[in-house]
Order: structure tokens, then C-alpha cells, then sequence
């Protein structure tokens, strides 16, 4: 399980987003991506269930994306990774 918290700052609302891409550690190929933007300016939770990658090593990238059209920022703190391990 990932977990978040995530401030977004924007002049307008428009098309810009968050982002959290899945990659396969061992070749760098995508195998997921999600995308989400809660515009209330304040500390959002937010959550993604990474079972399916389960067994695999995996590589995580989060970002922000912006169309170019106004300004976005997006601050993000308590980045958790919840691994549990086989018995």
C-alpha cells in the first residue's frame, strides 16, 4: 500500500494532475499509472492499493503534471510504502 499527502496550489483549475507510475524495476517498463487531483487547498490523503505488484520488484515515480496553462504546484510529505513480507 502507498500513501500520501499531497497540498495542491494553483492559480486555476484546469486539466493538471498527480501522478504515481509503476515501473518494473528490472527493465523500467511501465505497468501502471493513476492519475488524481483534489483541488481543496489543504493536506489531501491519498491512497493506492499496489497488491497486484505483489512478488515484484517495482519502481515508483510520483509527480505533477501541468498543462502549461496557469501555474500549479503541488507539495507532498509522509510518503509511506507498506511491504509485507512472506512468512
Amino acid at each position: 500500500m502507498l500513501s500520501l499527502y499531497f497540498y495542491p496550489v494553483s492559480t486555476q483549475v484546469d486539466t493538471d494532475d498527480m501522478y504515481v507510475v509503476v515501473y518494473r524495476a528490472d527493465d523500467g517498463q511501465t505497468l501502471r499509472s493513476y492519475r488524481w487531483m483534489d483541488w481543496h487547498e489543504a493536506w489531501n490523503l491519498h491512497t493506492i492499493d499496489l497488491l497486484e505488484f505483489a512478488g515484484q520488484r517495482i519502481r515508483l515515480q510520483i509527480g505533477a503534471y501541468n498543462d502549461g496553462s496557469g501555474a500549479t504546484a503541488v507539495y507532498v510529505d509522509d510518503v509511506e510504502l507498506w511491504v509485507r513480507l512472506a512468512p
